[in-house]
C-alpha cells in the first residue's frame, strides 16, 4: 500500500511495488530516492534521532541551538535547531551520494512519523494468521 504527503516545501511518498526505489524524499529545490536497503537504515535511524534529540534538549536552555546526528551505513540524517524551530539534514552514504536540508523540519518530521506508523501497519497485516 502506498503512502504520500506533500506540501510546497517537501514530498514524502513510498510505494512498496517499486523496484529498486521505494522511497522519494524531497524538498524545495531537490529530490532523490531512496532504495529498500537505505529506507530501512532511515527508518532504524529516525527513532534514534528522537531519543537522543529528546535527552539532549534537557541539557541545554531553551535560546540554545542543538545539532544531533546519526548515521549507519546507507543514510545519515541530523536535526538541528531548537525545541521550537529546526531542521533536518538527510544525506546518502553508498554508491549514490545525494544531500537534501529541509530548513523547516516540524512538518516534514511529522510526516516521517506517519510513515513509520504506516510502515508499522504494513508489517502487521503481512503477517500469517496462527
Amino acid at each position: 500500500m502506498s503512502f504520500w504527503r506533500d506540501s510546497d516545501d517537501w514530498v514524502v511518498a513510498y510505494d512498496p511495488k517499486r523496484q529498486p526505489y521505494c522511497l522519494l524524499l524531497g524538498g524545495k529545490n531537490w529530490s532523490f530516492e531512496l532504495d529498500h536497503f537505505e529506507m530501512k537504515s532511515l527508518v532504524n535511524l529516525l527513532a534514534t534521532l528522537n531519543t537522543q534529540w529528546q535527552a539532549s534538549l534537557t541539557e541545554i536552555m531553551d535560546e540554545e541551538t542543538l545539532s544531533c546526528v546519526v548515521g549507519g551505513e546507507y543514510v545519515e540524517i541530523e536535526r538541528f535547531g531548537t525545541a521550537q524551530a529546526f531542521g533536518l539534514r538527510l544525506r546518502l552514504l553508498g554508491g549514490r551520494k545525494a544531500e537534501g536540508i529541509w530548513e523547516n523540519g516540524g512538518a516534514v518530521w511529522q510526516v516521517l512519523d506517519q510513515l513509520l506508523l504506516h510502515l508499522a501497519s504494513q508489517v502487521t497485516m503481512e503477517m500469517p494468521k496462527p
